[in-house]
């Protein structure tokens, strides 16, 4: 199959694991927002469920003492004399004053093909 084929094949799976990803609030601590843990928990679920046979965790205190965690998988290809990596980050900016939006932020909403929340776009469509 073509990757736009598998895309579309996968189409409802990847919208419905974005909707997850707006739903969970993950807000840096640095904001005052929970952080990255529930986020780390639910990726780590999905990834396994996904087939990922190796998922390491690690929550490593930030320079204010804040417990950030990460996440480190690996999927083995076909030819080992190569690696590419993908970065990303769980954490995201606060939703500001909450008068600016049309909904509550970390309820997604799906409009005209496009999916709106906190996190959507920074950095819901790398993960």
């Amino acid at each position: 199959m073509n990757p736009i084929g598998r895309v579309e094949e996968l189409r409802k799976d990847m919208i419905s694991s974005l909707k997850k990803f707006v739903s969970i609030n993950s807000v840096n601590p640095a904001f005052g927002g929970p952080g990255e843990e529930e986020m780390a928990n639910w990726l780590t679920e999905l990834l396994r469920d996904l087939g990922y046979e190796t998922v390491k965790r690690y929550d490593v205190k930030d320079e204010k003492g804040i417990v950030r965690s990460n996440l480190v998988t690996l999927i083995k290809g076909k030819n080992t004399s190569r690696t590419l990596w993908i970065v990303t980050h769980m954490d995201k900016v606060p939703e500001g004053s909450r008068d600016l939006w049309d909904h509550d932020p970390f309820d997604p909403v799906e409009k005209d093909g496009k999916i709106y929340g906190r996190g959507a776009e920074d950095n819901g469509g790398s993960l």
